[in-house]
């Protein structure tokens, strides 16, 4: 407070929240910015973006997410070591870790082995016809092909934190569904195969799960109206 007047200080705060609230009504993406000169930045403490652990200036730096973090979030930060070894963007790597996660799957549920040069072939065709989807230029935002809403990605890493599992459920995180439960024969019986795939948040497919992609909006017309905070309409 360096001896200033506690009233004055509270305004000062006040009229900094105002600012705030008014960023977050216009959509406009929080700044990670400070103003530590060199000098400043041996001295001041920030709390890091990852944990809000109290953090040297200068010992921060950023990760996938633009966010300052202190060193050990930035160990973690998985897709920020991926991006730095094959390129991309941070979108592109979290739609091609979900639906590589989802191919694996299905392929050894179907008794395939996806490590397999023809079932490799065929990831790389997947995660092209999902790179396909995604919004040109958008490093950190992705349009919901069922809600038609553009997210924009603040917290989708989920190795970041002091969480004793490592992982949180962000409900808008990126994710890619199988539109229809089917598996095409000239795919290896696949669902998850070029023209069956839609790029979505993690809250919407969990709540649409292997069904039709019309049943959460039957759901939400019906049974359980709080399913409008998905942001699927009727």
């Amino acid at each position: 407070m360096n001896g200033e007047d506690v009233r004055r200080l509270c305004i000062e705060a006040a009229k900094i929240a105002d600012q705030v609230n008014a960023d977050i009504r216009e959509d406009i993406a929080p700044s990670s910015n400070c103003d530590c000169d060199d000098a400043a930045a041996t001295s001041e403490y920030h709390a890091c973006e990852g944990c809000a652990m109290i953090t040297l200036c200068k010992n921060r730096s950023t990760d996938s997410l633009a966010r300052f973090v202190c060193t050990t979030c930035k160990a973690r930060d998985v897709p920020n070591q991926h991006i730095n070894r094959r390129g991309g963007t941070l979108t592109e790597e979290l739609a091609r870790s979900s639906v590589s996660r989802s191919f694996s799957s299905e392929c050894r549920t179907h008794g395939l082995e996806p490590k397999s040069s023809e079932l490799q072939e065929a990831l790389t065709l997947v995660i092209e016809d999902v790179f396909a989807q995604l919004l040109p230029g958008a490093t950190t935002r992705y349009r919901d092909s069922y809600t038609g809403f553009i997210h924009y990605i603040s917290q989708e890493l989920g190795l970041i934190g002091n969480n004793p599992s490592r992982t949180r459920f962000i409900p808008q995180r990126l994710s890619v569904d199988a539109t229809l439960p089917i598996g095409d024969p000239a795919h290896h019986s696949l669902k998850h195969a070029p023209g069956n795939l839609v790029i979505t948040s993690c809250a919407v497919n969990f709540a649409k799960y292997t069904n039709l992609p019309d049943a959460p909006h039957c759901v939400a017309a019906s049974r359980y109206p709080f399913i409008y905070l998905l942001g699927i309409p009727c």
